[in-house]
């Protein structure tokens, strides 16, 4: 089989659903998208279902377990700075030393 191509484009449509999918075919710009694309309505997410893990399991093909993306917090190595969605907090130490601490 020959290649068509060396490049391959995933797009990933946070918060939609396989019940979404009857809608988006009826609107005009998705109508095109889909004429022209390869997609899958079928799938199952994976644990915890948030967007950082699962794009790194579409990426890797490899559970949360394994690539080590679990949350949507971002980590700059060498520094103690998170970012997350709507938090932007100092830390005093390294947050992958920490241990967790269990809550009452």
């Amino acid at each position: 089989m020959k290649r068509l191509t060396d490049h391959l484009i995933v797009i990933s449509f946070d918060c939609l659903s396989s019940l979404d999918f009857p809608i988006i075919q009826e609107l005009p710009h998705f109508q095109e998208l889909l004429k022209h694309r390869s997609y899958c309505k079928n799938v199952e997410t994976i644990y915890p279902s948030v967007t950082y893990p699962c794009h790194a399991t579409i990426v890797t093909g490899k559970f949360p377990n394994r690539h080590g993306v679990i949350n949507n917090t971002l980590l700059q190595p060498g520094t103690s700075h998170l970012i997350g969605i709507g938090i932007d907090v100092m830390l005093k130490e390294q947050p992958f030393m920490m241990k967790p601490k269990m809550l009452s």
